[in-house]
């Protein structure tokens, strides 16, 4: 039933209102949006802002000794095109992946990233940052970082601990 004094006739009179994607987001729920054909439909937060899945995409391994992260970086060629730098605990990586040219004909579909990128990892454990190894092969660059052990070397630094 109508209330009185508003007119009901058009049932898109709600969208007039919902202002912007978040109360549409909020409204019709999360889950609604990640199927629909519209990139900047998908990738709405509730503050309003865009949001993106991290690219790269990371795995972190526990490989008994060490580290292993696998980071997906599709289309590099050359170490020109990737940076790697590795902290205590964590992994810089940033770099750029160059889109297809289409200069031969149109593009009719565009869904892979291109251009910049930039991404911090954190780390579980702390990593020995001397001695990492990286590698790079059909899609994925490995990255094997030595765990720190627990116990520093003693050397010239052992505290004698006294008991009363």
């Amino acid at each position: 039933m109508a209330e009185k004094g508003r007119d009901n006739s058009n049932p898109f009179d709600i969208l007039k209102n919902l202002g912007d994607m978040k109360d549409m987001k909020k409204l019709l729920g999360e889950d609604f949006f990640r199927n629909l054909p519209f990139p900047q439909w998908q990738q709405v937060q509730e503050d309003g802002t865009a949001e993106s899945d991290p690219f790269p995409r990371v795995d972190v391994l526990d490989r008994g000794d060490e580290v292993m992260v696998v980071l997906e970086v599709p289309g590099i060629s050359s170490a020109n095109e990737i940076a790697l730098a590795v902290g205590p605990k964590e992994i810089y990586v940033r770099g750029v992946i160059a889109p297809i040219s289409s200069r031969d004909g149109d593009v009719y579909l565009s869904e892979r990233f291109h251009g910049p990128f930039e991404r911090e990892i954190e780390l579980p454990v702390r990593v020995e940052e001397s001695d990492p190894k990286a590698s790079y092969s059909r899609g994925l660059l490995t990255v094997r970082l030595k765990k720190r052990s627990l116990v520093e070397p003693t050397g010239n630094h052992a505290v004698p601990i006294s008991f009363d």
